[in-house]
């Protein structure tokens, strides 16, 4: 499981292609896992507000900004917030 914002690039390619492979490294173990799979995506659901309720406030920060995640920011783009219920996504492999 991770969150995501549902504006991201990511959110439209999984749409468009659900299979995704996630890579993990334990360095002290000096470790990799490779998990393979189909993702499914949570937004506005049940499973998503059960999540939303577990991210510290500090993260759910992330979710209110007007733009895009990667989106050039301009004079005044923060004058305004989004719902972040709106864009906090979780993914599930």
């Amino acid at each position: 499981v991770c969150y995501t914002d549902y504006r991201s690039a990511k959110v439209q390619d999984l749409q468009a292609n659900d299979q995704v492979e996630w890579l993990f490294y334990h360095h002290g173990h000096q470790e990799q896992i490779r998990l393979s799979g189909r993702i499914r995506i949570h937004r506005k659901d049940m499973l998503s507000a059960s999540y939303w309720q577990r991210v510290p406030d500090e993260g759910k920060k992330d979710y209110v900004s007007p733009l895009a995640p990667g989106a050039s920011l301009q004079a005044g783009d923060l004058s305004t917030f989004s719902d972040p219920l709106e864009n906090f996504t979780v993914l599930v492999c």
